[in-house]
């Protein structure tokens, strides 16, 4: 299987089967972690038929099951080594599944401490994320791809475009290869044809700015306008909204891709409906330039947005927003992408898009939505406050017979009966009431 199989074909799989790796595997997966480790100055290590890791409460609470085999990411903590982490993390990863293996990335959801015993962590190595691996009993859920431009559609007929374009077209889809990030995968569908992995080597993925790599031996950078500042090159002015991605060959610019956000249709009937439900303020942190920003924002009707914003100032920006709030409010961030785990893990209540979050915001996250539709928060707010409610009514309810049991009992009034319906039939009641929260088809219609 290869490269681009591999991405197609790679869902996350929290449960696996009983059975042992293959020596095969298990050597062809240890020559890609020292090929990472030497190129990347990382560690990663392979664990094999560990039970006690993913064997504990933490395992279930997170819906793993028969995970016996799993690569442990360590590092110093640093930003540039968490970087280089997810991007050799998520190759070797991709190896593993054209070796017919599946994985799931895990930020909490087992042992820490199991894991240092079991690979020998020293007390200075930092934990960072373990991956696990093995032959699951499914294949995993696919997830919705975001729709392709117009420019897209146009660039997949080669006839059409001019051959300056296709082959800056080529030249950022085979840097972008490597890349799962939604506009990487856009621009290689643009592409229109099979990539040959054989050209592209050296790819490094720089977190905010985009990524660099050697195409038929040619140093090639694509990604934003920061990437073009690091290697000193000037950029155009560019007319029109959307996101643009530079491209430059050999340290020269080369030209740009300019590619349309599309806003889906109910976005807007979200946010009203987020605001007639009580939250008092949207705000949008965003990576993309300041006109696409405020072109969305415009169109949803959002209080404030920031634009540009690398991971840490998204991080930042959290903090300011934090420290403004009310002492009763709660401040909620939405994300899908890699970057937005850190504030997903940061705010009050993080909520990730299940269908096309990455796996390290769906598990950073508190609330994970299965699908991508944005109502479903407002949605998800209700049901909250109604069970809630059945909560306080059933804390209230219990305690106050309680008492008043106890009351009449010192009295002298009630006896026996009355003590074993403050205790089970209280309990009886409270499980009862409690069933009203499992029905949600009248929340759904609001």
């Amino acid at each position: 299987m290869d490269v681009l199989k591999a991405i197609e074909k790679r869902h996350s799989v929290r449960s696996y089967v009983d059975k042992e790796l293959a020596t095969a595997v298990v050597e062809a997966l240890n020559e890609e972690i020292e090929a990472c480790s030497r190129e990347g100055g990382i560690n990663v290590r392979l664990v094999t038929n560990e039970k006690r890791t993913f064997g504990g409460l933490m395992a279930r609470l997170g819906k793993f099951r028969g995970v016996r085999n799993y690569l442990v990411l360590t590092g110093d903590g640093s930003e540039e080594t968490e970087e280089k982490l997810g991007y050799y993390g998520e190759r070797i990863v991709l190896k593993a599944q054209a070796l017919g293996l599946n994985s799931c990335w895990v930020a909490a959801t087992y042992s820490k401490g199991a894991c240092r015993k079991a690979c020998g962590l020293e007390k200075d190595e930092k934990l960072a994320c373990t991956i696990a691996l093995g032959y699951g009993e499914t294949q995993g859920v696919p997830h919705e791809g975001k729709p392709l431009t117009e420019l897209f559609e146009l660039c997949a007929a080669a006839g059409k475009a001019p051959e300056w374009f296709v082959k800056g077209v080529e030249a950022a889809a085979l840097a972008e290869s490597w890349s799962k990030h939604p506009i990487s995968l856009s621009i290689k569908a643009a592409y229109g044809k099979p990539i040959d992995a054989a050209r592209v080597t050296d790819v490094q993925e720089l977190g905010g700015h985009g990524v660099t790599a050697k195409v038929d031996g040619k140093t090639v950078a694509a990604g934003n306008a920061r990437l073009m500042e690091k290697l000193g090159l000037a950029v155009p002015a560019v007319e029109g909204v959307g996101t643009i991605v530079h491209v430059a060959v050999e340290g020269s610019y080369a030209g740009y891709l300019l590619i349309a956000d599309v806003v889906k249709p109910h976005s807007a009937d979200a946010i009203r409906t987020l605001k007639a439900s009580g939250v008092r303020k949207t705000v949008m942190l965003t990576g993309d330039a300041q006109p696409v920003a405020q072109a969305v924002a415009q169109q949803l009707g959002l209080d404030e947005y920031h634009a540009g914003l690398l991971p840490g100032d998204k991080v930042d920006q959290i903090e300011k927003l934090l420290a403004a709030k009310q002492p009763k409010e709660n401040l909620a961030f939405v994300g899908d992408g890699i970057n937005d785990a850190p504030v997903l893990s940061r705010a009050d209540v993080g909520i990730a898009m299940g269908a096309l979050g990455s796996d390290a915001a769906i598990e950073a996250a508190d609330v994970v939505l299965m699908d991508d539709d944005p109502a479903k928060i407002a949605l998800a707010m209700r049901i909250a406050r109604r069970t809630l409610r059945i909560v306080h009514q059933n804390i209230v309810f219990a305690l106050g017979i309680k008492a008043l049991c106890l009351l009449l009992g010192a009295l002298g009034i009630a006896g026996m009966w009355a003590a074993i319906f403050a205790d089970v039939g209280v309990m009886v009641i409270a499980v009862l009431n409690a069933t009203r929260a499992l029905y949600t088809k009248d929340l759904a219609g609001k």
